[in-house]
């Protein structure tokens, strides 16, 4: 994969400026599903194995973004991914019918709520991983860093 110039912004409510803040470090690696390699190989993907980590903790696993890079994902990349899955959840849990319409799912779709259900753990460990106080300030970013795709 290319490397590229970081692509940081520190303005207020971005995700840049809170991985300065918090001191969170990235290491990542693109995953190519139809060739199986894992690595520096890989020349496209959307699929990434992320480990993020802030002081002594440690977040890990598979991102699977909407849009495909040749480039390496930042910090910021990987937490906006994460911030639209917790976004979701919080969503549901205050108007789950509301969400479901919203993502054009009838609210009793066994699918939406297997997805909503899935989130559960992902969002316990992003809350674990970042604290209290972090997460209150996670959760309030605006910033949109990639290009909006159409669902297909």
């Amino acid at each position: 994969m290319k490397e590229r110039d970081p692509q940081h912004t520190f303005a207020k409510n971005t995700f840049g400026r809170f991985v300065k803040k918090h001191g969170i470090e990235l290491e990542i690696a693109p995953v190519d599903l139809e060739r199986m390699d894992v690595g520096p190989l890989v020349r496209k993907t959307n699929i990434f194995v992320a480990s993020l980590t802030k002081k002594e903790k440690v977040y890990t696993r598979t991102i699977e973004f909407d849009r495909t890079f040749d480039y390496m994902p930042e910090a910021e990349d990987v937490l906006e991914y994460i911030a639209n899955e917790v976004a979701a959840y919080r969503y549901y849990k205050k108007e789950p019918v509301r969400c479901a319409l919203t993502f054009g799912y009838n609210p009793q779709d066994p699918r939406f709520l297997a997805f909503m259900e899935a989130l559960v753990p992902e969002v316990e460990a992003v809350k674990l991983f970042l604290g209290d106080e972090a997460y209150r300030e996670f959760v309030t970013i605006t910033e949109v860093r990639g290009p909006y795709v159409e669902p297909v």
